[in-house]
């Protein structure tokens, strides 16, 4: 038997709340954004191993704080940023703090044995602030001033639930490469990501895609809703940007569509048959993901994974399911 992998191919916190109305116009996306994602607290990036008076010691390792971990608290103080942290690590008076950390939606404490070497305290810890990366608006709904991106959650590299955040950005990204796929690697868009031109805010970041408030929005053409029930094997289109800020429509073969009754980020599934697409990615690349599904006037999805063992295939959202989490 085959083994099919896939991937993923990026003040208080207002809430959306919008319903999915069948038939409803949206702006189309296609447009190439970069995002920044702060959760509360700070991220564990990695470990390093520290030279001791005993040897080599790796303080995480020994005390099971893993990639991808989030740092809420240090010895019963709120953590918010690396300044923090730093602060809570010079006022040390012994060799061991601890920690409160999330992990996979779990709260969990563990203690970090601290080492002072040339003056300096240690931890063997790498952190940061945000989780950045580039994806693919798919829609953005003019009434509501709200949009819908990615059709996958954000995760630290690490975790197997979506980052919780805090607060979050969407920017402008612009494609300056292509790195191509070919079966068992994926490629990806080579993108820049302008964090001093702010498009919108990130509200949510769920199992089917970032949502949030566009204050720049794109001109693009509307599109209606369809329901999932609606849509239909065969030709589709989708819109994404592979140059610059240029977006363009490649065809794609819908081959399979799940039971709309059954909410999955894998409920379409397609090949791509666009020539020019192929020749300029070789398949589905890292970055592509939110990019929106159209069949005739309506918006019917958006990608979200590659089949990495097959990679001119891969797996689109219904934009009802997109719009259904936005309910929960």
């Amino acid at each position: 038997m085959k083994t099919i992998k896939f991937k993923a191919i990026s003040a208080p916190l207002a809430i959306i709340s919008l319903l999915f109305i069948p038939g409803k116009e949206v702006y189309l996306g296609g447009e190439n954004i970069g995002f920044g994602l702060k959760p509360d607290g700070v991220i564990v990036s990695d470990t390093y191993d520290l030279k001791t008076d005993s040897g080599i010691y790796n303080p995480a390792k020994n005390s099971d704080i893993k990639k991808g971990d989030i740092i809420k608290k240090i010895d019963d103080k709120t953590i918010e940023s690396v300044y923090d942290l730093n602060d809570c690590i010079s006022k040390l008076n012994s060799g061991s703090i601890k920690l409160e950390l999330s992990r996979n939606d779990q709260t969990i404490e563990r203690y970090l044995d601290v080492f002072e070497i040339n003056g300096c305290f240690k931890t063997g810890l790498y952190v940061k602030e945000r989780v950045l990366g580039i994806g693919t608006l798919t829609y953005y709904d003019p009434d509501t001033k709200t949009y819908g991106a990615l059709g996958h959650e954000v995760k630290e590299t690490y975790g197997t639930s979506p980052l919780k955040i805090e607060s979050g950005n969407i920017y402008e990204s612009e494609v300056i490469g292509i790195k191509k796929s070919k079966d068992g690697k994926v490629g990806e868009k080579v993108a820049t990501l302008n964090e001093k031109n702010v498009l919108g805010d990130v509200i949510k970041n769920t199992e089917y895609g970032i949502y949030g408030h566009l204050d720049k929005p794109f001109n693009s053409k509307t599109y209606k809703l369809a329901k999932a029930s609606d849509v239909k094997k065969g030709k589709a289109t989708i819109y994404t940007v592979l140059d610059g800020n240029k977006k363009e429509s490649y065809t794609i073969e819908i081959t399979g569509l799940k039971d709309p009754s059954y909410i999955s980020t894998k409920g379409i599934s397609f090949k791509i048959v666009d020539k020019e697409l192929l020749k300029k990615t070789n398949g589905i690349v890292s970055g592509m993901s939110g990019s929106p599904i159209v069949q005739g006037d309506y918006l019917i999805g958006a990608v979200t994974h590659i089949i990495i063992d097959d990679c001119d295939r891969g797996y689109g959202v219904y934009i009802e399911h997109m719009f259904k989490m936005l309910e929960e």
